[in-house]
């Protein structure tokens, strides 16, 4: 088994945290242009248009 340096460490952590991101940015943007369209209240739009 081959041991990563600190280096290579943080360079793998970099590189899931960057899939991370991408994956949530397609459901961020989503949520903000409906959450934009609704004009409503964020409690009335999570409890209502979201939860669907």
């Amino acid at each position: 088994m081959t041991q990563m340096t600190p280096h290579n460490e943080v360079e793998k952590l970099q590189r899931e945290e960057r899939n991370i991101i991408i994956q949530l940015d397609d459901p961020v943007e989503k949520f903000t242009v409906k959450f934009l369209e609704e004009q409503v209240s964020l409690d009335e739009f999570i409890l209502g248009c979201w939860t669907q």
